[in-house]
This record gives C-alpha cells, structure tokens and sequence, in this order.
C-alpha cells in the first residue's frame, strides 16, 4: 500500500505522475456503457422471440427454456456490475489513483463475486445448443455419444469453475480482504482455465453436426448455408479467445484496475452471444410466423406447365415436387419444425366422365363445392404429407 497526499491506496504511484482524486484518468467508460446496454438488449430480443415461439406457437415449454432463462438472467446479473463499476471509478482507473475503499469493492465484485455469478451461465445456454441436437432425431450413435460427452465435459468445468471460485482461499475473506491472511490457490489461473474450458466446449459443440450435415442428401449451396448457421456460433469461440489473451497479459499486471474494463467489456460481448446463440434455433419459425413473405419465394407458385414449383405438394396424381420424402426428411430435420407448415398444398379440378360403379362410389371420396376433399380428417397434415400415391377406380358407362 501506499500513501499518497494522505490517502491511502493500492498501488505507489509512478515517480512524476500527478495524482488527482477528484478527476483521476479514465478509460472505456463510454464503451462499457454501450456495449453492455446493446448487447443485453439484442440478447433480452433473441429471448423474448424464442419464448414466443416455445410458449405461443408450440405450446411447449421445456428444460431447455428453464436453463435459457436461468442463463440470461445471471449473464445479466454479471453484466450490470461491469457497467456499475465503472461507472463507481474502481475499473478503468490506475491504482494509483483509487482510494482504498474503492480498491476493496474491486476485488470483492470484479475478483470474487463476477467469477462466481459467470460460472455457470454459459454452461446452461451451452446446454440449450446441445438439447437442441438430441432434438433432430438423429440415431447415429456417434452424434449421440458425441452430444453426450460434450455435455459432460460443459457441466463438470462449469462445477469446477463455480466452486473454485467460491472457495478460492482459506479463510474465504482472505479472497477480497486485503487485511485477511490466508492461503490461496491460483487464481490468475483459474480464470484463463475459465476460458480456455470456454474455448474447448465452443469448438466441440460446433464440431458435433459438420459431418451430419455434409452426410445430408442436399446441394451444395444448402449444405454451405447450414454449416454457416451452425458456424454462428463460432463467434462465440472468437470471444473466448480474445478473453483469453486479455487475462494471460492483464492480470500479468500489477494495474489490473486499469486494464480490467476491458476484460469486463469482452465478457459482456461473449454473455450477449451466447444467448443469442442458444435462441437461433427458433429463429427461422418466428419469421416464417410474423412474417411469411420472407420464406414464401417460388414456393407454391404455379409455372406456365401447370406444375409447382418450389415444395409444392399436389394432392392427386403427383409426388410432391420431385423431391423424395427421404431427402426432404433429412434436411428438415434441421430447417423445419413439426409445428409449421412444411408444403403448400394445391388441389386440382379434375372432372371423370362415366358413370362408377357402386363399390366404387364407397371408395371415391366426394369434392365439394369448394374444391377440396370432403374427408373428415382433409385438415390433416401428417395424413396428406404420408399419402405416396392416389388410386382412382373408374368404370366405363
């Protein structure tokens, strides 16, 4: 410690440097500010859309939900200390240039609690990614063993981390109490373990579909567009990394007050993505419910030959575009959900001259005058989508 002009602080100043209390010098205050404020407001959007979806749409409301909302609120939790702090002046200033007291809220929110409230968040919205997988009914045991072990490896370093951080010393207080004795582990290494477990799971997790999707009986541009979707998430790898080389060189410094906004700044980014992340999935089914247009080009249309285009599936006489139903299965495992719409359907006037037989009329079923299939079950979409082929019995007059 050191005493400078009668106060009392961490850090000695270095020789010739003019200490000022009152207005000492800052740094990414602003920037702190605005990406906090954005990247918890795009993440709190990616949310609310997901819970629409869940709760709204499918009615279904499930595990992964309940982690994902866990999650967003504890990143928010850790998030909003980072804007106080600077905003209270013991991050993004030297330590030369805070007050004791000050220098003591720093190492009990920035040293001891955030590490404790980041420890498990990421894990949960990592879990959401991986449910996500057990989801696509995929019966390969490696795509199964794989999700597996990855979630295994996500849950036992976000325990490791968490109680690690909890009990980093004994006694606990010698953690954040400067005056309190004790004996501690590492702790400059258990936040670059932090981040480099995030590494880890981030790339496992985005390794896991690659070889699904290049197996998928698609073109090249689809299966190009589906590895970019999964690829997102890399982002999320990007940021790790960056959090990463900020801890191995800032905590190498005896500053960490100065050079700390900028860890809390990358961690704010890295929270907000990986929110946004777990939230992709429902992503595509809230656009084609608000908005439809954006998903409706050259599906359904009707060329000059009569047929139709796109993924239009016709009830008599066709076989539903030219696709079959074991391609299209395998890529709507990933683009479609079971609770929107997956063709548009067209039903044709067709008129059969002769008079049918008595069996006959029993088997036939009757159009209304509406154009479409008097059955009781015609709403059915499992029923037309699993009908392969139309038998039509006609008898000559």
């Amino acid at each position: 410690m050191s005493n400078t002009s009668g106060v009392i602080t961490a850090l000695p100043a270095p020789e010739g440097y003019i200490v000022d209390f009152e207005n000492p010098q800052r740094r990414d205050v602003v920037e702190t500010y605005v990406v906090v404020g954005i990247g918890m407001f795009l993440a709190l959007l990616f949310l609310l859309q997901r819970l629409y979806v869940k709760v709204v749409i499918r009615k279904k409301f499930g595990l992964d939900d309940v982690l994902l909302l866990f999650g967003w609120v504890m990143l928010f939790s850790a998030a909003n200390p980072d804007a106080e702090a600077a905003l209270e002046g013991y991050v993004g200033v030297h330590g030369w240039e805070i007050p004791i007291e000050k220098f003591k809220d720093f190492t009990f929110w920035n040293s001891y609690i955030n590490p404790i409230v980041y420890a498990i968040p990421p894990g949960a919205c990592k879990m959401v990614i991986l449910l996500f997988f057990l989801e696509l009914n995929n019966n390969a045991k490696w795509f199964k063993w794989s999700v597996y072990i990855t979630m295994f490896v996500v849950v036992g370093s976000s325990l490791s981390i968490l109680f690690s951080s909890i009990f980093p010393c004994n006694p606990i207080p010698s953690a954040y109490d400067l005056v309190t004795d004790g004996e501690c582990i590492d702790r400059v290494a258990t936040f670059k373990a932090t981040a480099a477990f995030g590494v880890i799971t981030d790339v496992m997790i985005i390794c896991i579909p690659v070889p699904m999707v290049l197996s998928l009986h698609i073109s090249t541009r689809k299966k190009v567009g589906l590895l970019a979707l999964f690829g997102i998430g890399s982002v999320t790898v990007i940021t790790s990394v960056v959090r990463l080389y900020l801890l191995i060189t800032i905590l190498a410094d005896a500053d960490q007050t100065w050079g700390g906004i900028f860890i809390n700044i990358w961690v704010s980014i890295e929270a907000s993505l990986l929110v946004m992340c777990a939230c992709l999935s429902t992503l595509r089914l809230f656009f084609h419910t608000v908005s439809p247009k954006l998903f409706s080009s050259g599906a359904g249309t009707t060329g000059k030959s009569g047929g139709v285009s796109g993924n239009g599936l016709r009830t008599i006489g066709g076989t539903g575009g030219g696709i079959s139903a074991g391609h299209r299965s395998q890529y709507n495992r990933f683009d479609t959900s079971r609770d929107e719409p997956e063709y548009d359907m067209d039903t044709f006037n067709v008129q059969i001259k002769g008079e049918p037989r008595e069996r006959d009329v029993e088997r036939a079923q009757m159009k209304d005058s509406g154009g479409t299939w008097n059955d009781p079950d015609s709403s059915s979409e499992r029923a037309i989508v699993q009908t392969t082929e139309t038998h039509i019995y006609i008898s000559k007059a």
